[in-house]
């Protein structure tokens, strides 16, 4: 047996404690950066729709991203990408998709997500008579078996309209009337519980509730469902691409 002396064994205890003490920091430093790393995603979301007007012509001032909604029309390897302008023709499909929670998804499990697709600018911008226009909703999308991939500690949800998902609302492709400019297509993450049952609009223009600029907001707070993401795309008449 090998008996260390004080001053090697005290030497040995040093650098132990210094070893664990760089792991220690490098795991601190990686937390920290993967922190900052989801505070500026949502920072960027809430930019860009304060920027378009998204909040609050869609959704409430007091939204905060939670979830990251990135969407992608395969087809034509179109992304949604806060605020890209995108061709009607490419549009036809309803979209692939990936959520991302910004936190651990472990409270995630007994949670259920709708995510729709809303016009806020029906027939146009400036004249919303007809808003919002109710595009799309799909639901029943939860945790339990979609594909998972491990991102740091947050988790990624695959999601391509598998049999788990449900369409309360079938997609209408966005088709924006003649010399109306571009409009904006929003999509809405919602969170909501796993055992609710969700009432579908009883008609597209202003999600049924008659009034100009009503949608998604009364519908998901009639619902008791909470938005927790978004995303947003503009797109025109197909004549502006014609003649331009």
């Amino acid at each position: 047996m090998v008996i260390l002396k004080p001053p090697l064994l005290i030497l040995l205890l040093t650098l132990q404690f210094f070893v664990y003490g760089l792991v220690i920091d490098r795991q601190q430093q990686q937390q920290q950066s993967i922190h900052e790393e989801k505070n500026s995603r949502a920072i960027m979301i809430l930019q860009a729709l304060r920027a378009a007007r998204i909040i609050p012509d869609v959704l409430p001032t007091s939204f905060v991203p939670s979830h990251s909604v990135v969407l992608t029309y395969p087809q034509w390897h179109n992304d949604v990408d806060l605020g890209r302008r995108l061709h009607p023709k490419h549009l036809q499909e309803p979209p692939a998709f990936v959520i991302i929670p910004f936190n651990s998804a472990n409270d995630t499990v007994d949670k259920i997500y709708t995510l729709i697709l809303t016009d806020p600018d029906a027939p146009s911008r400036s004249n919303p008579k007809w808003s919002e226009i109710c595009h799309w909703i799909a639901t029943n999308i939860t945790v339990a078996g979609l594909p998972e991939f491990q991102d740091g500690d947050m988790r990624i949800l695959g999601v391509d309209l598998e049999p788990t998902i449900g369409q309360l609302i079938d997609y209408m492709p966005p088709s924006p009337p003649p010399n109306t400019g571009f409009h904006r297509y929003v999509f809405v993450l919602l969170e909501g519980s796993i055992d609710q049952v969700l009432k579908a609009p009883q008609e597209r223009k202003h999600w049924g509730y008659g009034k100009k600029r009503h949608g998604v907001r009364d519908w998901a707070k009639d619902n008791e469902l909470k938005p927790v993401g978004a995303n947003f795309f503009y797109a025109r008449n197909e004549e502006y691409y014609i003649t331009n």
